[in-house]
This record gives structure tokens, sequence and C-alpha cells, in this order.
């Protein structure tokens, strides 16, 4: 006779079974760390209560979020080092950068055949306040922005490439070398 597993078991619990089950279960979403070049979804904290915005935060920095990005890149900031800043985007701030790199950077850097270096990326909004000229309402803080480099190539030659592509923009801010 066939032993039943786990999952034979869940199958034929009624639908009150099931959803006291669930209610035991402590909720939380935890994704495993993706292997290198793949695309994963990042794990996410608990709400945090006390902050004002997206209570959800990711939890894991290092996983791919497109073809040549990590979120890292976008998180890394020697400033946030210094002064002990948390500077760990909203789940929703990830999913923008997500998409920022799908539609605009990896295709960019395919196009360049050249490596683009994230200067600055996501920053929260302790991060952003504690960075001299940057603007209350940063797209920074939403995961919309980001500085960058490429390493070979002109800011001027950067921006012709992105219009001819046809890539989307909001603001194309080139900065004199």
């Amino acid at each position: 006779r066939k032993k039943k597993s786990k999952a034979d078991k869940d199958y034929n619990m009624s639908a009150a079974e099931k959803s006291q089950k669930a209610k035991s279960i402590p909720q939380k979403d935890v994704y495993k760390k993706p292997e290198p070049g793949t695309m994963g979804e990042p794990a996410v904290h608990p709400p945090r209560k006390g902050k004002g915005e997206d209570k959800e935060r990711v939890r894991e920095r290092n996983f791919q979020i497109g073809r040549n990005f990590t979120l890292y890149n976008f998180t890394r900031s020697s400033t946030a080092n210094k002064k002990k800043i948390d500077n760990t985007p909203t789940s929703i701030a990830v999913e923008s950068l997500k998409n920022l790199v799908s539609a605009v950077l990896d295709p960019l850097q395919d196009a360049l055949e050249s490596k683009i270096t994230i200067t600055s990326g996501y920053r929260s909004s302790e991060l952003n306040k504690a960075i001299a000229g940057t603007a209350d309402d940063s797209q920074h803080m939403k995961g919309e922005a980001v500085d960058f480099k490429v390493r070979g190539v002109s800011s001027a030659e950067v921006v012709k490439k992105i219009i001819n592509l046809g890539l989307p923009y909001d603001q194309l801010i080139r900065y004199a070398p």
C-alpha cells in the first residue's frame, strides 16, 4: 500500500481544514537567492511599524534585476556606509528599477558594447537628505532614476544613442566630464 505524502494529505483536506492550517503558518514572502545570471524575485521583510511609505523592504540586495545588473549596483553608497544609513529599497522601488533596467539600461549596454557603471541609483529618503544638492522629490527615491558612466564613451554619445534607439526617458541630464 502506497504511503500518502504530505502533498496528498493537503490535497484531501477540506476547505475549512486548509483555512485553519493556513492561519497557523507564519505569513511571509521568502525567496531563495537566484543563480547568477537568472532573474529572481526579492525576499521582503514583514512590514515595519512606524514607516510612512511602503512598509515592505527588500532583504536580499545581490540578486539579478536584469541581464547585466544586480540590485547591489543600484544600492551601494559610500555616503550610506559612512553615515550608517539603511539604503534598502522598498519592493515598489525594486519593481521600478527592474523596469528601468529592462527598458533602458540592458538595451543601452548591449548597443554600446561597453560596460555601464552605476554611480547613483536607488536612494532611501534618509540617504537622499544626506546628499547635498538633491531634490526632495528625487526620482532616485522611487527607483526611477539612475546616474551612470560608460567606459570609453562620452556622455554626448550616450545621449545620442539613447535617442537614436528610441529608449524611453523622462529626463536626460548630461553632466560635464
